[in-house]
């Protein structure tokens, strides 16, 4: 191949690094990449048989990232550990993490056939835990042990034989495997802790798929199972007290990365390979790699036998989560599209803040949080109704997946006059697993802001989710675990501003938002009736992303990807007119409470999240590249939350108060001044608004029952957003609103005397993404 094929073939690679199957194999069916300079044409189908257009014979190095998932299993026990259970160790926990290394191989092609050794080791951080074990005990009560295991490197010697496809290689890959790690196992009277680490062996088998993007640069993506069977592990304590115990573990592993050959390429390329095939019926793809950056919060609220009484609250807050994620998106030039995203990543710190809400002596416990997991993944399909030069507008439904497992270390008991509780940081204490699965209708849409700028937004509602999960009290043997399950709702939302380098090569940064909760869901503990629950989860952040595009690209996609070096044709969009539309968006609020009662030791506020949509009806008068105007809008919305927002009486020491907030509705009437330019709007509004609002207190200790107060508050919200046009009487706009409306109206109960119970003030956040249309009898644009 020449050297500009080269040059503008090396982007493809980043997006390949975190690519998925489904990826990398559409990968094999489209064009080279064209240089940013090079008109676009559309390359003709190979003709010749595969066999007579690569060779992959060659040295190759390189590297790879992953995730692994799978399970541990602690099976027998002798000595001190087998004296905690009369059914040997039982005890078993999943595993998932990420990883990433590097392999060296050689392959030998013989007609379309590929034999190949590679040899590749990685780092790991791929760790699960599980309770072993169970006995009762005279001066513990029910004792058993917290098992951990954490894999810290894997390891592959295997062979390859797969079939080629011209740059295309089908493999199977089977050998030995490796892996070193490191166990615990704690009483949960924390007495007696054991350890132990070795390296094990086992066998491994996979598929993959490799794809060339030059002579020297291939790219791939695998599948492994890996097996290292049952093992007797040597455990010893602190105390010198050894244990065999018989561990059995299991991974299925995803993974992708680069490789590049040395000393020569890794496919020998004959002059007539100069085109590889290209994707047939119109088809393009978008597909690459992510980092995402979030924070979070994980909520559980556990009422009694009464639903109106509180009785615990677990709150695994300021969540940091790291993620690598891949993603894609079919587009079908007739606006069909498809899409899909995986992501994994460690929660590495927050705080757990645990409640109990006895009628006297409460208890406020915080934890440290670390050594968390969180997963995600979605798939779409759906229809541009406008897809035009670069520009789209389309619906579509999808499913929503979200796992994951928070850790908190250590207790610090906070009340005044709590229990006293406390537990060394280097203790895992309680645990929280979840799993949300929900169905999405939602909104894309897609603005060419000019020839290299994109900006997508993407909202959506999810009108059912399931969740099923597990609480760990790993120091109370007798309920650990409870399983958590529940449905409910939830919503997503999310933006991206892309730059594209070249035609096909683009990178971007983005934001996004997620947020669920349960309208029904219980608590089981061992023997007894299920307790009503009330779970929240919230995620958001920012993410870095670069992408590659393949397929044919028709004249617009390419000026929309900057393939045309000459600027986009003007054209001014006329701004003037009444309009109206739709919105969908997603809200995160506060509530304040002016707590009367000496140090609250779990904050004076209740965090609120949820969605909203509704509709907008405004007018615009432009004068040169200057719009003013005046909008009414007003949505449905579900934005809700609880906390501990009042301390507790003094002496004697009754359990703290609960409030909670839901908003039901939000409207404003704004005016607006931007400023034009192309089919752009960027603009500031301002007004008034008012949401209808219900407030409700659980009085606790005093009667144990929840009292509401639903009322409409006025305050004043201020933003700003892009609008832009579409087609000539259509737009999307992309908005964030703060609303602030100030007190509740006051409401009171005889126990806690003129004590106010509604909040002191209540702010809103909102994102969301509409669409608007200018009616024709005021002028067109």
């Amino acid at each position: 191949m020449g050297h500009d094929r080269f040059r503008f073939s090396r982007p493809c690679w980043l997006k390949a690094l975190l690519a998925s199957n489904s990826i990398c194999w559409m990968a094999g069916l489209y064009g080279p990449a064209h240089a940013a300079d090079l008109p676009v044409k559309t390359a003709p189908p190979i003709t010749a048989a595969p066999s007579t257009l690569w060779n992959w014979t060659g040295i190759y190095v390189g590297a790879h990232l992953g995730g692994a998932f799978g399970s541990s299993d602690w099976q027998t026990a002798t000595g001190l550990q087998a004296d905690f259970s009369n059914r040997g160790f039982p005890g078993s926990g999943n595993a998932e993490g990420l990883l990433g290394g590097g392999q060296i191989g050689v392959n030998y092609q013989f007609g379309t056939w590929v034999t190949g050794l590679e040899i590749a080791a990685s780092a790991a951080d791929v760790d699960g835990f599980a309770k072993c074990a169970n006995r009762a005990d005279n001066r513990y009560g029910v004792i058993s042990f917290t098992c951990d295991n954490r894999v810290t490197s894997l390891g592959t010697i295997a062979g390859r034989l797969g079939q080629t496809w011209g740059n295309l290689l089908i493999y199977g890959k089977a050998g030995a495997a490796w892996a070193t790690d490191e166990s615990d196992a704690r009483t949960s009277h924390y007495i007696n802790k054991f350890n132990q680490s070795g390296t094990r062996w086992g066998w491994m088998g996979g598929l993959g798929l490799e794809y060339a993007f030059s002579p020297n640069l291939s790219a791939f993506v695998e599948y492994d199972h890996f097996d290292f069977g049952s093992k007797d592990t040597n455990y010893v304590d602190q105390f010198n007290n050894a244990s065999t115990v018989g561990f059995r573990q299991r991974f299925d592993m995803i993974k992708a990365g680069v490789n590049y050959g040395l000393g020569g390429p890794i496919l020998n390329a004959r002059a007539d390979a100069a085109t590889t095939p290209v994707l047939l019926g119109g088809w393009t793809i978008e597909a690459g790699s992510r980092y995402f950056g979030s924070t979070g919060r994980m909520q559980k609220d556990l009422y009694g036998l009464r639903p109106t009484h509180l009785v615990s609250r677990l709150i695994y807050g300021d969540q940091t989560g790291h993620a690598a994620e891949t993603f894609f998106r079919f587009d079908h030039k007739s606006g069909f599209f498809a899409r899909g995203n995986l992501g994994l990543g460690p929660l590495v710190d927050g705080k757990l803040n645990d409640e109990d809400f006895p009628y006297i002596n409460y208890s406020n416990t915080n934890s440290d949080m670390k050594s968390g997991r969180f997963t995600y993944g979605t798939a779409d399909v759906g229809y541009n109704f406008i897809n035009d030069d670069g520009r789209r507008l389309g619906a579509y439904v999808g499913y929503h997946s979200f796992y994951e497992r928070a850790n908190g270390f250590g207790i610090q008991q906070q009340a005044t006059n709590g229990p006293p509780l406390e537990a060394s940081k280097s203790f895992l204490v309680l645990s929280e697993t979840e799993t949300w699965r929900a169905a999405a209708i939602g909104i894309n849409a897609q603005a060419r802001l000019s020839d290299r700028l994109k900006l997508e937004v993407d909202a959506a509602y999810l009108p059912y989710a399931s969740r099923s999960g597990f609480d760990n009290h790993w120091f109370r043997a007798d309920i650990n675990p409870t399983p958590d399950p529940g449905h409910g709702w939830g919503t997503q939302f999310e933006a991206v501003l892309s730059y594209a380098v070249s035609d096909r090569f683009s990178v971007g940064v983005g934001g996004r938002y997620w947020f669920f909760t349960t309208d029904s869901a219980y608590s089981q503990f061992p023997g007894g009736s299920p307790q009503t629950t009330k779970f929240y989860s919230e995620r958001y952040g920012g993410f870095l992303q670069a992408s590659y595009k393949s397929g044919e690209l028709d004249t617009a996609q390419a000026k929309a990807n900057g393939i045309d070096k000459e600027p986009p044709p003007v054209m001014p969009t006329n701004w003037a007119g009444v309009y109206l539309g739709g919105t969908i968006g997603a809200g995160k609020g506060r509530s304040h409470y002016a707590d009367p009662f000496p140090t609250p030791v779990s904050g004076d506020y209740a965090d609120l999240g949820g969605a909203m949509f509704g509709g907008q009806i405004g007018i615009n008068y432009q004068t040169g590249s200057w719009v003013l105007g005046l909008e009414a809008s007003g949505y449905w919305a579900n934005v809700q939350g609880t906390n501990t927002c009042f301390g507790a009486f003094p002496s004697p020491q009754i359990a703290g108060f609960n409030c909670g907030s839901q908003i039901d509705a939000l409207g404003a009437l704004t005016g607006r001044v931007g400023y034009a330019f192309d089919r752009t709007l960027l603009y500031v509004k301002g007004g008034s608004a008012w949401d209808r609002q219900t407030n409700q207190f659980n009085t606790g200790g005093i009667s144990g029952t929840i009292l509401t107060n639903g009322n409409t508050n006025w305050g004043w919200t201020v933003g700003g957003g892009l609008e832009y046009a579409l087609l000539p009487n259509w737009s999307m706009a992309l908005e964030y609103k703060y609303y602030d409306f100030g007190k509740s109206p006051v409401f009171t109960t005889a126990g806690l005397g003129s004590v106010p119970l509604s909040p002191n003030s209540t702010t809103v956040q909102t994102v969301s993404l509409g669409v608007n249309y200018k009616l024709p009898i005021l002028g067109a644009r």
